[in-house]
């Protein structure tokens, strides 16, 4: 399969609040909040695990915070792909976790060169 990203991928474990600004698909989703991590993250994008179902072309919004750093970096993303997690078998209570990749509107995003910075830093 062709490599599509055009960035590179760095392991890190972000705490992440994900706000459904919309989601044509699942409306019910609008305005709520959920609490994330990051898997990896990259100059333009991350993969995040969530807890909830996350519909492909919903508009999130997001805030950061690496494992490194203090600062809280806003993102907003589209969601261009995601995936139900499969649970092991000899979990106690299942968790719907979903993996899902954010490509970020780096364009409209007044911090993205001090995201830039830290994702450099990495």
């Amino acid at each position: 399969m062709h490599e599509l990203r055009h960035d590179t991928r760095i392991e890190e474990y972000a705490d992440v609040s994900v706000k459904f600004q919309s989601s044509p698909i699942a409306r019910n989703l609008e305005g709520r909040v959920f609490p994330s991590h990051s898997l990896d993250v990259s100059l333009h994008g991350m993969r995040l695990e969530l807890n909830a179902p996350v519909p492909i072309g919903a508009l999130l919004e997001l805030e950061v915070r690496l494992h490194n750093s203090r600062t809280r970096y806003r993102h907003v993303g589209d969601v261009i792909w995601a995936e139900e997690i499969d649970e092991e078998e000899d979990d106690e209570m299942p968790r719907n976790l979903h993996d899902v990749g954010i490509r970020f509107h780096a364009h409209a995003n007044p911090q993205f060169s001090s995201w830039a910075t830290a994702v450099s830093h990495l």
